[in-house]
């Protein structure tokens, strides 16, 4: 499963200066090698390279039946269960 994570897409535009605040359809399939939507696997560089905090929660994750994240602009995160939920 693609990771599809926005804050990737934003990432890679912002490296051309082309983010304009929110992510339109067109701008999920650009092509950078940080864009989840259209590469598998972590994104290279700085993006992909995860903190201490983030290995340790991958070595020893919650138990939770959540598998996607939907963060909105004020940079809030909501977790869901379906992707039907996360797309709303």
């Amino acid at each position: 499963m693609p990771l599809q994570c926005d804050p990737t897409v934003i990432y890679a535009l912002e490296q051309t200066n082309s983010y304009k605040g929110t992510l339109t359809l067109a701008d999920l399939r650009i092509d950078s090698p940080y864009n989840t939507y259209t590469h598998t696997g972590l994104p290279p560089g700085p993006i992909g390279n995860p903190g201490e905090a983030s290995l340790r929660a991958a070595y020893q994750p919650a138990h939770t039946e959540y598998i996607y994240f939907v963060a909105n602009t004020p940079g809030r995160a909501f977790l869901q269960r379906h992707a039907s939920g996360a797309q709303q």
